[in-house]
């Protein structure tokens, strides 16, 4: 007896042949935000609320959730104690989360090259004498979930993720990205992360619910736009000229915090003036000047000195030293080794 389908839309779609893989194609998977996301949603955050004087404790999902309960009591400042708790699922809920990740992603971008890189030790960044920590802030205060390390190790033990140390898995992504734009191979870099978005290359950002991202080539100058919720965004070397002034507070850095170092004073400045005063700008060198100016009336030509977020002394720099520190910070790495001197690309352009 033959088995026959029943006509139905769905069930001829049962015997189709699924689509011949374009193996041409390569992704490159940010392993670190892929365990972090995966880790955070396999496991369960709350507070624990302890009476003091009685010791009686109790589970809510949040602090707001229990202050917004007894508000308009009135109770001594030192009668309930905080505990945040995390309680995460069994590892191998995770294993399988990650799994049907990466296989999304194949089926996504119908190709069977995947390419998964991790953040090792020795990110340079975290040595540049910033005035406030690189990534720090809240980010140092936050709870690590339970898994994040169970899960890095899975990637790299049965999905051949590969650790890069001295540089951030962002980084490898654009030289990955970037090595595609010479070769005129698409090699698309997948990461939420908008920093990938100055490098030039293929990009796409994961969905995010329903809405779908689909993969971007970026070549040139650019652009810069504002969506639908009153932000900033772009992609091309303006992305880049737009970050150098405007910082990010995704990773902690931003120039004006030195300004407020060495002045005592931050300079009133956010992401729709640095919008302003890019987004109809045609020339690179019309860019650069923009930051070039801006930076010097922020630091004046006067050399200064300042103490960095971890008690080191710097002296006698100047605000072109204050342009490299913050080029450093947002431009990721076209190759490795990749070094642009500001100095020199002020010259070059006929800025200075």
């Amino acid at each position: 007896m033959s088995f026959k389908p029943t006509g139905s839309i769905a069930d001829e779609h049962l015997f189709e042949q699924p689509p011949e893989r374009d193996n041409s194609v390569i992704v490159v998977v940010d392993g670190d935000e892929l365990s972090y996301v995966t880790a955070a949603a396999c496991e369960q955050r709350g507070v624990t609320i302890t009476n003091t004087q009685n010791e009686k404790s109790q589970g809510f999902k949040n602090k707001t959730e229990f202050f917004k309960m007894i508000k308009g009591l009135e109770y001594p400042d030192d009668l309930f104690t905080v505990e945040e708790t995390q309680v995460a699922e069994p590892t191998q809920n995770a294993y399988s989360t990650v799994k049907k990740k990466l296989f999304a992603i194949r089926e996504r971008f119908n190709t069977d090259n995947i390419e998964i890189y991790i953040g090792g030790v020795n990110n340079f960044r975290d040595s540049l004498p910033l005035p406030v920590k690189y990534k720090g802030g809240t980010r140092d205060n936050a709870m690590r979930p339970i898994l994040l390390d169970d899960i890095k190790n899975y990637l790299v033990q049965y999905h051949k993720a590969i650790v890069v140390n001295d540089i951030e898995a962002d980084d490898f992504l654009s030289i990955r990205s970037h090595a595609g734009f010479v070769s005129k191979q698409k090699i698309i870099a997948y990461t939420q992360d908008k920093d990938r978005l100055a490098t030039m290359g293929w990009s796409c950002c994961p969905d995010r619910g329903k809405k779908q991202f689909e993969p971007l080539y970026v070549d040139g100058l650019g652009l810069l736009e504002i969506d639908d919720k009153k932000k900033v965004r772009g992609h091309g070397r303006k992305w880049l000229y737009f970050q150098w002034i405007a910082g990010d507070k995704a990773d902690v850095y931003c120039p004006r915090d030195l300004v407020e170092v060495i002045k005592g004073k931050k300079p009133v400045f956010g992401e729709k003036k640095a919008y302003d005063l890019l987004v109809n700008l045609n020339t690179d060198k019309e860019c650069l000047q923009v930051v070039h100016n801006l930076y010097l009336d922020w630091f004046g030509k006067e050399p200064f000195s300042y103490t960095t977020w971890d008690g080191k002394e710097v002296e006698d720099v100047d605000y072109i030293f204050a342009m490299q520190l913050y080029l450093d910070c947002c431009r990721m790495l076209r190759w490795e080794g990749d070094k642009v001197v500001v100095s020199d690309m002020l010259t070059k352009m006929g800025v200075l």
